[in-house]
């Protein structure tokens, strides 16, 4: 290595080693720093939300890092700030769960999507997971993603009508003769 125009390759090679190494560590210190927060906010794994690209969270986080220069003394505001960044990745989560779904219906049969326990269903949880892991190269994968998308805009009709009737359990299951669920499946169905 002492003849660098002989040894470029060799040096290129460590620099990049050393390279990759420091940012190991500045990821392993980080995750250290933030070792407070929800691993998976709205289970969303932390690892997934761009927190070091939002200012807010950003700010705090310089914020906290000053105040733990005196941690007996700032404890109280530490911890209040620690909620508040807390409450940021999870705001980011939500975030990004609707981006993540924006392919979906708003209201699949007149109800909010946001009033769907989606993440409560197992069924609709595999194939986002699913529908993830195609997106890792959606241009191979453009046919099964459109028709896994399909599917999932299906499940959240079938959530809603599900969601629809358990809401309205009060009510007589047969007005006038007419079984509800089936006037339920006409309305949607027109």
């Amino acid at each position: 290595l002492e003849d660098p125009r002989r040894n470029a390759k060799e040096i290129a090679a460590l620099e990049e080693d050393m390279n990759s190494r420091a940012h190991e560590l500045a990821r392993d210190k980080k995750l250290a720093d933030r070792a407070f927060l929800d691993p998976a906010p709205e289970g969303v794994p932390l690892c997934e939300l761009a927190l070091d690209d939002d200012k807010d969270f950003v700010a705090m986080e310089q914020e906290r890092k000053r105040l733990l220069e005196d941690p007996r003394r700032n404890a109280k505001e530490i911890a209040a700030l620690e909620e508040d960044m807390n409450s940021r990745a999870h705001e980011l989560a939500r975030d990004k769960k609707l981006a993540d779904r924006a392919f979906l219906d708003p209201a699949p049969e007149g109800v909010p999507l946001c009033e769907l326990a989606l993440d409560d269903d197992r069924d609709f949880v595999a194939m986002e997971q699913e529908r993830k892991r195609l997106l890792e190269d959606p241009r191979r994968n453009a046919k099964e993603i459109a028709a896994l998308e399909e599917d999932m805009n299906s499940r959240a009709h079938e959530l809603a009508r599900d969601k629809k009737l358990a809401d309205r359990a009060f009510l007589d299951s047969a007005p006038e003769g007419v079984p509800l669920r089936a006037s339920l499946r006409w309305t949607t169905t027109r």
